[in-house]
């Protein structure tokens, strides 16, 4: 309901009006009169009115003073002026203040209901775009997010070069200047978080990302987050140098203990990227930069790595080799490594255990990502040799690869059938590629990576789809009305449902219905 506030210092007229309103108007709620513009502007504040009826000259404030008042500090208020003087420089006075309805009295009765009237539907279509929009605003950012997870998800598993994943960042605005990751490790001494407080956590360290400069933030996988940053001039907190990035995260992990009692946060960071297919090395540096802090390591043997370009493609070629299970493929990339590997430390004994320790700690990420427990401390020992070195290094690293194609050859497939369940079940409401993939009690960068290997679609493009294929059935029913559709299939916004329906089959809905009438 409406709520109008009545301004004038004759009580008759503001009797007067309140008798019409209330007799007339009956969606209209008169919340309050005053009799001057000082009492205006308090009930104002007090009452928050949609409509104000203002007279103009009043003793003390005068109506055109108290309706700039009010309207600097609530625009949203619409004014309708009376006044018994035909002067253009009153109504001048007021235009600024966007007030377009101004009646000289003595008004008529229809005048003023009919006045009200039109600015009581006006503002209700305001509302009610206001609320589209907000729906659709909402729906986006839900769609963002979806594909943010996504995006993250594409660069940790090394699938940058897929057509969704380009397009996924001209969506998400992904600029092209350099990046680097970040990955936060939490820890706590005392109980396991619940998922109420560990999702507060990570809100609450993806909005402090977020706000010091662009940032795409990947979803939770047991207690660490990765995060890419991508700093520019424009940053809140710019962060232009690895050292700035220090700092930054050093704070954040100060604020964090602060905010979450027993938390404790380590940080790892990776080197900086020029492009953003070489954001997976960054991550990996990231990745093996915490695992250092942790365990109390120096990170100067880790930065001394970043400077290699050619160990570092090795790397992530024989690591890319390893995550998809291709024996012939992993043979050479790991010659090719071991090749880098000894060139960069001059064969020197201690230099390549260190590299084969930073190589294994990455390889086991890789079978954590598949939620496979990851094998047993390497030790090499009082080996002094290389080349034996290698060789247990190779009978390692084999032996992961058969384990990730076992379990992707004898369980992948049941886990997709059983998060296309999950789906089709729960596709009516909000749902993340994370939920999904906890369902099936997959890490969920693994299970986007895996999703798409074995439908041969991304999982937001199979959501989507699944809903559209829905509304074609109900659609099919002349009687199913357009926006109950919307809603049944999980979008409450109709007008969001006709973009995507539109975008995906190249009609909108009624369109659709129309074709399918005319068969």
């Amino acid at each position: 309901m409406l709520k109008l506030l009545i301004v004038d210092d004759e009580r008759i007229e503001r009797s007067a009006l309140r008798m019409i309103i209330e007799r007339f108007l009956p969606e209209i709620r008169v919340v309050g009169e005053a009799e001057n513009g000082r009492v205006a502007v308090e009930l104002a504040e007090q009452l928050r009115p949609d409509v104000i009826t203002m007279d103009i000259k009043m003793p003390g404030i005068d109506g055109t003073e108290a309706v700039s008042l009010i309207h600097n500090r609530f625009p949203a208020i619409r004014f309708i002026m009376m006044s018994a003087f035909d002067t253009f420089e009153y109504a001048r006075k007021v235009m600024r203040y966007g007030v377009r309805e101004y009646l000289l009295k003595p008004y008529r009765k229809d005048q003023i209901v009919e006045v009200i009237r039109t600015m009581s539907h006006e503002i209700a279509r305001e509302k009610e775009d206001k609320q589209r929009t907000n729906e659709l605003e909402s729906k986006f950012k839900e769609t963002l997010s979806l594909v943010e997870s996504e995006w993250v998800s594409a660069i940790l598993m090394d699938r940058i070069q897929e057509v969704q994943v380009r397009d996924w960042s001209h969506t998400l605005g992904v600029p092209e200047s350099s990046g680097f990751a970040i990955v936060f490790v939490m820890s706590t001494k005392e109980k396991a978080w619940s998922v109420q407080e560990r999702r507060e956590i990570y809100s609450w360290l993806r909005h402090q990302c977020k706000i010091s400069c662009f940032s795409l933030v990947g979803p939770m996988t047991g207690a660490r987050i990765p995060v890419f940053m991508f700093p520019d001039a424009k940053s809140r907190l710019p962060i232009q140098h690895i050292h700035n990035a220090k700092d930054f995260a050093s704070n954040l992990a100060k604020f964090a203990s602060r905010r979450f009692r027993s938390l404790q946060l380590s940080v790892g960071i990776g080197g900086l990227a020029a492009s953003t297919d070489q954001l997976i090395g960054s991550y990996h540096e990231a990745l093996l930069s915490a695992s250092a802090l942790n365990k109390g390591e120096s990170s100067q043997a880790q930065e001394e790595w970043l400077s290699n370009s050619g160990m570092r493609e090795a790397e992530r070629r024989l690591l890319r080799s390893l995550g998809s299970g291709q024996f012939r493929e992993m043979e050479e990339d790991f010659e090719f490594w071991v090749a880098e590997l000894r060139l960069f430390c001059s064969d020197e004994i201690q230099d390549i255990k260190s590299g084969l320790h930073r190589l294994f700690t990455l390889a086991d990420e890789t079978l954590s990502e598949s939620g496979l427990e990851p094998l047993p401390q390497l030790s090499f020992g009082e080996v002094e040799q290389v080349e034996l070195l290698v060789e247990q290094a190779h009978s390692r690293l084999f032996l992961q690869a058969r384990m990730l194609k076992h379990w992707y050859d004898n369980n992948s497939a049941s886990a997709i059938r059983r998060a296309q369940t999950f789906i089709s079940d729960h596709y009516r409401r909000e749902l993340s590629l994370e939920e999904t993939a906890e369902h099936v009690g997959l890490n969920p960068n693994y299970f986007s990576k895996i999703f798409s290997d074995r439908c041969g679609i991304t999982f937001i493009d199979y959501l989507t789809g699944l809903r559209i294929n829905k509304a074609k059935e109900l659609l099919a029913d002349p009687a199913q009305v357009l926006k109950e559709i919307s809603i049944r299939i999980g979008y409450r916004d109709p007008n969001y449902f006709s973009r995507v329906f539109k975008k995906t089959t190249g009609m909108s809905p009624t369109e659709f219905r129309q074709s399918i009438g005319r068969l």
